[in-house]
């Protein structure tokens, strides 16, 4: 008697609310895509080390403000979904929390017993659509086909990497990833805040043009809580505020 088949598992691993809506709502649309897996983290902001969901938890708080309540539920599940999948398509672009996202995934997928298959979408690389989250639904499964295998070895020494160098804040710069201090944005949110405004405001203000530089997205949050930390201490002609340690 032939036993019929085992249906392929794969999972949409992405890495922010927008991707994840964006995916679920192409899921509707195109069966054959897997299921979205939304990491509960924005890797590139707070420290790595020491690594787990609840020391990532007080660093989210710490820099971001933003934490969900069942953080440490959903990496265990995170975790979960890569290691009995049978592929995993990432979904990444140029943003930092995306491309480090990505070598966390790589890391994870080293240290399973019985590997996956990974693959990558670079959204950076498909026209105009600078991520994921920002593309039409229905055009999602289209970008699927330009999925590439992934080369999970080298993501993994870049998550060690970036452990080990251990920094506040991760960005891309010229198209690689780095580790820098939290007094890397000061100057331009010196350049970017008005007196009286917001600390949002010149937060945004400075993301777009971290944009319009990189390509690339930074977490205005974060952004946000460090203009009001520049304001707090008065510090204009002094490159960093107390609180953190920067290097």
């Amino acid at each position: 008697m032939n036993l019929p088949a085992r249906r392929s598992m794969i999972v949409e691993a992405c890495f922010d609310e927008n991707a994840d809506g964006a995916l679920t709502m192409a899921k509707w649309l195109s069966p054959a895509l897997g299921e979205p897996l939304l990491l509960p983290d924005n890797l590139a902001v707070g420290r790595l080390r020491p690594f787990s969901p609840a020391q990532r938890k007080r660093e989210l708080l710490a820099y971001d403000g933003r934490v969900p309540e069942d953080m440490e539920k959903r990496y265990a599940a995170f975790g979960a979904r890569i290691s009995k999948a049978d592929t995993v398509r990432i979904w990444m672009s140029n943003s930092p929390h995306e491309a480090v996202g990505a070598a966390y995934v790589c890391s994870c997928v080293t240290c399973g017993a019985t590997a996956p298959r990974i693959t990558m979408v670079n959204m950076s690389k498909q026209g105009n659509v600078s991520s994921v989250g920002a593309s039409d639904p229905q055009d999602i499964a289209a970008h699927a086909l330009s999925a590439e295998p992934c080369d999970v070895a080298s993501g993994a020494v870049l998550w060690n990497r970036l452990c080990e160098e251990n920094s506040p804040y991760r960005i891309v710069t010229n198209g690689r990833i780095v580790s820098v201090g939290e007094n890397h944005f000061d100057e331009l949110l010196r350049n970017c805040d008005e007196p009286g405004a917001d600390p949002m405001a010149a937060a945004v203000r400075a993301a777009a043009t971290y944009y319009a530089e990189e390509h690339a997205l930074f977490s205005a949050y974060a952004l946000a809580r460090r203009a009001e930390a520049l304001r707090q201490a008065s510090i204009h002609p002094v490159s960093s505020a107390p609180g953190h340690d920067n290097s």
